[in-house]
């Protein structure tokens, strides 16, 4: 990430180009940061989906969703991406 900065609720980021987000099928999208899971850790919407997402792969676009049209509950399903190891 080319800040250094905490990403909060409701930012707007890019998702940069990994192994983990090409195998997601999400890289280079953009999403909003709806749940943190650690410091390094972010729940991204993408579309209807959300998605855990390295704080490395992620960029603010300065931008920011309206905390109001983000009522709904999210639901994060486990993933796995690439080859186990």
């Amino acid at each position: 990430m080319n800040e250094k900065v905490a990403l909060e609720f409701y930012d707007v980021v890019r998702i940069g180009r990994s192994a983990a987000t090409v195998g997601a099928g999400i890289a280079g999208r953009t999403g909003v940061v709806r749940g943190v899971s650690t410091p390094e850790l972010f729940a991204v919407l993408v579309g209807e989906e959300v998605y855990m997402v390295d704080l490395a792969d992620l960029t603010r676009t300065g931008e920011r969703a309206r905390p109001e049209e983000h009522t709904e509950s999210i639901n994060v399903r486990p993933q796995r991406y690439g080859e186990p190891g």
